[in-house]
């Protein structure tokens, strides 16, 4: 019995130190990665902000025909938008493997906002049988506030029952120089 109360003692010890030297641990990744944002000069700002857009066929310049204009609301870029499809695959591209119905696509996404344009190349995947889809967007080039911005957002959400457009959230990051 004796021997139980000493060892209890010396593994809550063992855990303190092994919790401070975890939180040490983290803490030096905080910094460390401070220091590597200010390194490089730029600030990151994370993007929350949804969206919505409709499908548009006035001006579009579109080579597969494929259109939208739409608004984002929410932080760095809250504004208007408007995409142009480059190219669409039908079952993904991946003919065989998935249905026709998933849609796999390209484009440039244009963001405008009261501080300056923001242009990504956006890929992405829509499922029409089950209305959902995903964007992965890579911000290429920007004016105004976001000139020489760098970052990715990942897009995500669903079209509108009537198919006339769709909306979702926008998640990641724009980092400014």
């Amino acid at each position: 019995m004796n021997q139980s109360r000493i060892d209890r003692p010396s593994r809550f010890v063992s855990l303190q130190k092994t919790t401070l030297m975890l939180l040490f641990a983290i803490a030096m990744c905080v910094v460390t990665g401070r220091q590597a944002f200010a390194t490089q000069g730029a600030l990151c700002i994370p993007v929350h902000a949804t969206i919505e857009a409709l499908f548009v066929a006035t001006g579009c310049t579109s080579p597969v025909g494929l259109c939208t204009a739409g608004q984002i609301t929410g932080g760095v870029l809250n504004g208007q938008t408007s995409f142009t499809a480059l190219g669409i695959a039908t079952a993904a591209g991946m003919t065989g493997i998935e249905p026709d119905t998933t849609l796999s696509y390209h484009g440039v996404l244009e963001i405008s906002t009261r501080h300056g344009t923001l242009t990504i190349s956006d890929i992405g995947v829509f499922d029409q049988a089950f209305g959902v889809y995903s964007e992965v967007g890579r911000i290429t080039a920007g004016t105004g506030r976001f000139e020489n911005a760098t970052g990715t957002l990942f897009i995500y959400g669903n079209a509108f029952p009537d198919g006339s457009g769709f909306n979702g959230a926008i998640r990641g990051k724009v980092c400014l120089k």
